[in-house]
């Protein structure tokens, strides 16, 4: 059981507190690790929805959950 729950990973989303608009992403990464990949994406101009929201809105205005 352990086996399989660590090879699927987390799925998680992040929610644009601003607008609302909401991205779903899948990691097998801890959460605060993808968050900062996620940042670093977005300061090294990834072309993704994401990355470009965060980069219009300010990363403060992002909130990242498990589901």
């Amino acid at each position: 059981y352990l086996l399989y729950k660590m090879s699927r990973g987390i799925i998680y989303l992040i929610s644009n507190k601003e607008n609302g608009h909401k991205y779903i992403g899948q990691t097998n990464l801890a959460m605060n690790k993808i968050w900062q990949q996620h940042i670093k994406e977005s300061l090294q101009m990834s072309n993704k929805p994401l990355h470009r929201a965060m980069r219009k809105y300010g990363n403060h205005r992002f909130g990242l959950q498990k589901i």
